[in-house]
């Protein structure tokens, strides 16, 4: 009965993983841009779509996560 939720919970442990990954990225990018000073206005811009892609991960993840608890607790 667990087998069948194990891909669903795979892919949510993985985007959660993603989110740390992205989010870690972004705070090198936010130090990076702090160094170089008023001329990184590209590196700020790629933080930030660093930071919507961690946030997009995160809610995957719990959304993914949800759904599958609660197809379980049904089950």
């Amino acid at each position: 009965m667990l087998r069948q939720f194990l891909p669903r919970l795979a892919l949510a442990v993985l985007l959660f993983l993603g989110a740390i990954f992205t989010y870690s990225e972004s705070i090198y990018l936010q130090e990076q841009a702090a160094e170089i000073g008023p001329d990184a206005a590209k590196i700020a811009m790629w933080m930030w779509v660093f930071r919507v892609v961690t946030l997009a991960f995160a809610i995957g993840s719990v959304f993914i996560l949800g759904i599958t608890l609660r197809r379980f607790m049904n089950s």
